[in-house]
């Protein structure tokens, strides 16, 4: 064995192990569905990186021979799994288990010898410049037409994904899929198996190209992912803090298994002071039913809270909400609606006062509604003393005219009385004048 298949055999089996170490980052960091499917890619290519290294570095035919059934197995696991991953990718409803089938067809004709299978897959193995290989037989070139398919067949799922999704992010992912696999595949297939199927010299370096493609992918994958999380807890939490308002979470026993920055900062406990203490630790309830959160130093603190049930009915959620502002708004109101209310009961009194004092002209009864005015306590008097004046003024003017008016009257009578004694006088002497006319005729 000279240096180069050894170095040769060495980038084999580095590319493999590279595949499986950025699997494992994948798996482990990304939490996209396409994870597990995207490691047994890698697990296929680890497979392929070290039987094709055992395989280079063969000495003999027959180990030759099995390192070349495992790898290539491998190699058909791999477009089994990529196809797989193709149609994971773009969601379509096909049943994989069509696709390993098929490809576990093609296990016979490259496991069963030219002597049990004629004609065969290979011709048998021998030693080349860059290590064991084998004799490609009448139908190897179907299995290139297999893995063309599978792979182009792949990609074009992918490509048509990146067309019709409307994610971002996935669209940003099947590009770089398909650009990265594409060339390669086409340009290494044509290039490679050609030289293969002509029996001219060639140097393999397809497990060196689809570790590049395999990192591509990762990149992809952990790239363009809408959001990297490690699990669910980890967005309740998040959630749970970027909440405004407090958050306690309780169970059964009414004991504070969780709380966030907000709670924190509106009683003033540390999260430590209230982990695993209970629930009326923290909220209380006074006579008139109010809700108060209890802060330090027996500080009390007016709150709203809401109250959700967990699905799987092992504790509470309380959305806990400062209802200070809100009491002393609701207190503003109500004096407002109470300074409102005796304003316009202020305004009736003294429409109803103003309306009796100019009603009555009567001096004695003008002062007994003043003097009740004043009593009421009300603060009216300022408005009712002008109406009440003037009344009080109209009342003695009334009264005034009316005695002037009573004494015209009788001044009125007296004159009737007088003129009807004056009428008499006249038409008495008037009978005096006609009886003196009548004497003085008769002694004629």
């Amino acid at each position: 064995m000279n240096i180069f298949v050894f170095f040769f055999a060495l980038s084999i089996f580095m590319s493999g192990l590279f595949c499986l170490l950025i699997g494992l980052y994948v798996l482990y960091v990304s939490r996209s569905s396409l994870r597990y499917n995207y490691f047994y890619i890698s697990l296929a290519l680890f497979g392929i990186g070290l039987f094709e290294t055992l395989l280079r570095l063969s000495h003999e035919a027959y180990w030759a021979n099995i390192w070349f059934i495992i790898s290539h197995s491998c190699w058909i696991l791999f477009f089994c799994t990529f196809l797989h991953f193709s149609l994971r990718f773009s969601k379509a409803r096909i049943n994989p288990l069509f696709v390993y089938l098929l490809g576990a067809l093609l296990v016979p004709f490259y496991v069963l010898p030219a002597s049990v299978f004629p004609p065969s897959y290979n011709n048998g193995f021998g030693p080349a410049y860059y290590g064991y290989d084998l004799v490609p037989g009448p139908l190897y070139p179907m299995f290139v037409i297999f893995y063309l398919i599978y792979m182009l067949g792949g990609m074009l799922i992918i490509f048509n994904t990146s067309r019709k999704s409307r994610a971002y992010y996935k669209r940003k992912q099947a590009l770089m899929i398909v650009l990265a696999s594409l060339i390669p595949t086409i340009a290494g297939t044509i290039f490679d198996e050609t030289l293969v199927i002509l029996k001219l010299p060639t140097l393999p370096l397809a497990i060196q190209t689809v570790a590049i493609i395999t990192g591509f992918v990762g990149f992809a994958i952990l790239r363009y992912s809408p959001i990297k999380i490690t699990s669910l807890a980890e967005i309740a939490e998040g959630a749970s803090e970027a909440l405004l308002d407090a958050m306690v979470l309780i169970d059964n026993d009414n004991t504070i298994n969780h709380v966030n920055n907000a709670a924190c900062h509106l009683c003033g406990h540390p999260r430590e002071t209230l982990l695993g203490k209970k629930l009326d630790f923290l909220v209380g309830k006074d006579s008139s039913g109010h809700i108060f959160l209890k802060g330090k130093r027996n500080k009390s603190l007016p709150v709203e809270v809401n109250i959700f049930g967990l699905k799987n009915k092992q504790g509470f959620i309380y959305l806990i909400r400062d209802a200070s502002h809100l009491r002393a708004l609701h207190e503003k109101t109500r004096s407002a609606n109470q300074q409102m209310l005796d304003h316009i009961k202020k305004q009736k009194t003294i429409v109803n006062y103003i309306s009796k004092l100019l009603k009555i002209d009567d001096e004695e009864r003008l002062r007994q509604i003043w003097l009740e005015a004043q009593s009421n306590h009300m603060g009216i008097e300022p408005v009712l003393k002008p109406i009440y004046d003037f009344s009080l003024n109209f009342a003695k003017v009334f009264k005034e005219a009316t005695q002037t008016s009573k004494e015209l009257n009788a001044r009125n009578e007296s004159l009737q009385s007088i003129n009807k004694i004056m009428r008499g006088r006249e038409e008495v002497l008037q009978e005096l004048k006609t009886k003196y006319q009548e004497l003085k005729s008769s002694q004629k």
